[in-house]
Parts: C-alpha cells; sequence; structure tokens
C-alpha cells in the first residue's frame, strides 16, 4: 500500500502540480485549501506525511502545525513546511513549531522527492 501524503496551500496550481509530482511517485494524495480544512480532514483520516504552506488564509501554516502537534494522533505525524516565505525567521519558526523539513518555493523536485522519501522511511514515535 503506497503512502497517503496531504498537501495544505491555497494556490490551486500548486496543489494540482504537487498532486502530479507525488501520484507520479507512487503515492496517494489528498489535499485542502487551508488549514482549517486540513484539520477537519485529519480528524476523519491520518495521513503519512503532510507537506504544509505558510502563507493562507483562515489559518496559516504555523498555526496549522500547532493544532496538529497538540493532537496526541498527529504529534508524531512528519510534516514538511513548503513555503515562499525564504527568511530565516520563518524557517526556524517552521521547525520550531515541529516540522521535519522546511523547504521554499520555487523548489526542486528530486529534493522534495528525496525528503518525503526519508522522512516516510523514518521510524516514528
Amino acid at each position: 500500500m503506497s503512502a497517503y501524503i496531504m498537501v495544505v496551500d491555497d494556490d490551486p496550481n500548486t496543489r494540482q502540480l504537487l498532486h502530479f509530482i507525488l501520484t507520479n511517485a507512487g503515492y496517494a494524495v489528498t489535499d485542502a485549501q487551508d488549514g482549517l480544512e486540513a484539520l477537519e480532514k485529519l480528524e476523519k483520516k491520518r495521513p503519512d506525511l503532510i507537506i504544509l504552506d505558510v502563507l493562507m488564509p483562515n489559518m496559516d501554516g504555523f498555526t496549522t502545525m500547532y493544532h496538529i502537534r497538540a493532537m496526541p494522533h498527529l504529534a508524531d505525524l512528519p510534516v514538511i513546511f513548503l513555503s515562499s516565505r525564504a527568511d530565516v525567521a520563518a524557517e526556524y519558526s517552521g521547525l520550531a513549531a515541529g516540522a521535519q523539513q522546511y523547504l521554499v518555493k520555487p523548489f526542486s523536485v528530486p529534493i522534495l522527492l528525496k525528503h518525503v522519501g526519508d522522512l516516510l522511511a523514518a521510524p516514528t514515535g
């Protein structure tokens, strides 16, 4: 069974691109357009990994991350921030919030897929 990845980004083009890349790499993909929708979907089904944007309406990525980490059943869920915010403060905030990686748009597909593969292969707990 392939790993299940949730993509959370307010830009439909980015969601479509990531869906294409990830499904072609053999992953099952679902998406959400903001943090609120992501949290609703997380209540129903836990993915194996989340790719999370920072700058979104309704609930930004950092706030979404804090909510995810506050849920005991999601506390160890691997998260990659993928954002257009390229400043050191944003990267620090993302990693401090509990993400395993912080990547900047535009991104390298091979590097993204390497991080996804590494995080999915890593033991959780």
